[in-house]
């Protein structure tokens, strides 16, 4: 558990605070009243049935799903229809999608560059030295030419994830970051989320791989039918879950 997670409530602070949040698409209500507080270095793990909603929730953090209820705020700012606010919660909360969502006509280069210089204004040199560190980071570093039709999913994965640390991002947001990879790079990836994790990093994901939640989470929010049925340790939910929901859907892939 990192340091910060270990601080007391007293201390801590919410860097993502969600209040009754609501969100419909057309008649089927996908998100029921979701209120939760994700604090400070905390890596928060959402895991939960196919067709909970899950990924709508995380997709609601940085607007890319407007919310139709409730409020949501994000490291002070209030996600609500106004640019300026967007903008100042998506140039501080990264997103690392399912499937890559790499530019495929840009080197790995410049999928990591771009957004620093467009955004941060940040000077082109600054920003492939960064690059390049980024990609040391998650271990391929001898891609930073290549184009991303030319690497496997693990790959690409790992771009995306030195992508979204490019940004500096106060928050970072994973929507089941394995799910279209193989085994072997299934561990890679993991590992370089785990090392993210032992960091402090505020980090908020969803996922199925229980035996990462088990190890580097600091808190796991069951999700089902657009609802946090539970929360708690990863100590406290595999061990001895409260809701017969969660012992339900636990035996059924532990």
């Amino acid at each position: 558990m990192t340091q910060q997670a270990e601080a007391t409530a007293e201390t801590r602070k919410p860097v993502v605070t969600c209040r009754d949040v609501n969100k419909w698409f057309g008649r089927f209500h996908a998100l029921r009243g979701v209120s939760v507080d994700i604090y400070e270095g905390e890596t928060v793990v959402i895991f939960g049935p196919s067709g909970s909603s899950k990924s709508t929730f995380l997709r609601t953090l940085n607007r890319l799903e407007p919310h139709d209820a409730g409020e949501i705020v994000v490291d002070g700012v209030t996600l609500d229809h106004q640019v300026h606010n967007l903008h100042a919660v998506r140039a501080n909360v990264g997103m690392v999608f399912q499937q890559f969502n790499l530019f495929p006509h840009l080197t790995v280069r410049r999928n990591i560059t771009l957004a620093p210089q467009v955004v941060r204004h940040q000077a082109r040199k600054d920003a492939e030295v960064h690059a390049l560190h980024l990609l040391e980071r998650v271990g391929i570093p001898e891609l930073i030419d290549a184009y991303p039709g030319d690497l496997s999913g693990g790959q690409q994965q790992r771009v995306a994830i030195a992508r979204a640390l490019a940004m500096v991002p106060k928050i970072l947001l994973l929507d089941e970051p394995t799910s279209a990879l193989d085994p072997e790079s299934i561990r890679d990836v993991m590992a370089i989320i785990s090392e993210l994790a032992s960091t402090g990093m505020t980090m908020i994901i969803v996922t199925h791989e229980m035996g990462f939640a088990r190890e580097a989470a600091d808190r796991l929010l069951f999700f089902a039918d657009g609802q946090i049925v539970e929360q708690g340790t990863p100590e406290q939910i595999f061990g001895a879950p409260r809701e017969e929901r969660t012992r339900q859907f636990l035996s059924q892939i532990l």
